[in-house]
């Protein structure tokens, strides 16, 4: 798969997984249960910055993005190297949030 082809699909999967666990009520409960314990202990530094990441989409969108972005690397092997693989990276957080502002913030 080319690197655009694949960069398509990871920024919609992307978006996907990231509205999947900051909007979805499905994980609600879940979710909600790991916000109020963090809350509760955000006077320590890692929680409040672990809250952080779990409530913010751009937060959570870059580390998804890296998660698809390894699972295409380990499946196309070495051919496109590491700078492609770090582009095809930003580029999918960058796409995600493309869709997220366009179906989200509409």
């Amino acid at each position: 798969m080319t690197p655009l082809i694949a960069l398509l699909f990871m920024s919609l999967a992307t978006w996907r997984v990231t509205r999947f666990w900051l909007k979805d009520s499905l994980i609600e409960n879940v979710r909600m249960s790991l916000e109020g314990w963090l809350s509760k202990n955000v006077t320590k530094r890692r929680h409040r910055k672990l809250l952080e990441l779990i409530t913010c989409p751009w937060c959570i969108s870059v580390w998804v993005s890296a998660g698809f972005t390894a699972l295409w690397r380990w499946q196309e092997g070495d051919g496109y190297g590491w700078f492609v693989t770090g582009l095809v990276w930003l580029a999918t957080a960058a796409g995600a949030m493309a869709w997220w502002r366009t179906m989200e913030d509409a």
